[in-house]
């Protein structure tokens, strides 16, 4: 399941301008891609806006689209791809001089998990999935960004095997006038031992804890 997006501040930075493209593949894609192209227009315009709106319901679209929406289109690993460009003004507020920027609800929500008892049995998944989202961010000429540390995860964890188990990790480059972020969330196997619950809860909560990256956007000095 994966994210591209540019991101682009309106010059009266009263709004974020997203061009959004998500992928998925596989067994994420099973539930939907096989039936899409029999779905009603109207209800194919809804599953597609609610994909383009997760990262706020407050989004106007401007344009969405569909590819690889055939039933063979699954079973030769074409992915199913959503994209759309729409605008959102919840992504940024005015803080004086200053705006913060809600760089972490461009993923959209994430489950989180704070249950403290004890667990009674191993934790299994459906199947294994990934999900790898790339956020691109124009910064505005004569502006930078404060608080880009924030951005950074790194939470991994190995099976007794020694191979990577599940993970959540996310980083930053400076690219010119652009901030790239990339977000790598795993978990390569289905079922987990009840032992490494802690570790599991971790990594899901690393997940929320990037939904509340807030990045200060302002004039350099």
């Amino acid at each position: 399941d994966d994210m591209e997006v540019k991101v682009s501040f309106a010059e009266n930075f009263e709004h974020v301008e997203l061009d959004l493209r998500r992928s998925m593949a596989g067994y994420r894609a099973y539930i939907l891609q096989p039936y899409f192209h029999r779905l009603p227009e109207e209800t194919k315009t809804e599953v597609i806006e609610s994909v383009l709106k997760s990262s706020g319901e407050d989004a106007d679209i401007l344009e969405s689209g569909a590819l690889n929406t055939e039933e063979e289109d699954l079973y030769t690993g074409e992915p199913l791809v959503i994209t759309g460009r729409l605008t959102n003004s919840s992504l940024l507020q005015r803080a004086g001089k200053r705006y913060l920027f809600n760089l972490g609800d461009v993923i959209g929500p994430q489950v989180e998990m704070y249950q403290e008892r004890d667990r009674q049995f191993e934790i299994d998944m459906e199947y294994p999935h990934t999900y790898h989202r790339v956020i691109r961010v124009a910064i505005p000429e004569g502006y930078m960004f404060k608080g880009l540390d924030d951005i950074n995860i790194d939470l991994t964890y190995k099976s007794i095997d020694g191979k990577p188990l599940m993970g959540f990790v996310s980083g930053y480059e400076i690219d010119g006038d652009e901030l790239v972020v990339d977000v790598f969330e795993y978990y390569n196997k289905t079922k987990v031992p009840k032992e490494a619950w802690d570790e599991f809860r971790k990594v899901i909560n690393a997940a929320a804890d990037f939904n509340k990256v807030k990045l200060v956007l302002q004039k350099e000095s």
